[in-house]
């Protein structure tokens, strides 16, 4: 005879066993502090990994600026008007004047643009 689904050949003694284990709190014992620790260090040494990959990317990988941040920065540094359009062409044009650029400290990039600019003929 077959056994409608859901219903269980063992006994109500071996279900009961099964449930009361089900319910109770498990102690720690030294053995799982010492599994948690090594998993925790493991955990920790992958992060460290992955955090000294990523620096080595940047290092690998320099920063693209986008087109939008560069004219941003050449109106923030005060370009005149006249220059505005002729540094985001001169910037647009090589990659490793942006480059150069946004390596250069702040409080003197406009200093350098003219200066980038003259060297290539590009001012006035």
């Amino acid at each position: 005879m077959m056994q409608k689904l859901g219903s269980s050949s063992a006994s109500k003694s071996e279900r009961k066993g099964e449930s009361s284990s089900k319910g109770k709190k498990r102690k720690g014992s030294p053995d799982d502090d010492y599994e948690i620790q090594v998993l925790k260090e493991g955990l920790d040494s992958v992060a460290e990994a992955r955090r000294e990959g990523n620096s080595i990317l940047k290092q690998i990988y320099p920063r693209v600026f986008s087109r939008d941040e560069i004219f941003e920065e050449i109106l923030n540094l005060g370009v005149e008007e006249s220059q505005q359009l002729k540094a985001y062409r001169f910037f647009n044009a090589n990659e490793t004047r942006v480059r150069e650029f946004f390596g250069c400290p702040q409080r003197i990039r406009k200093a350098f643009l003219i200066q980038m600019m003259e060297e290539e003929g590009v001012s006035n």
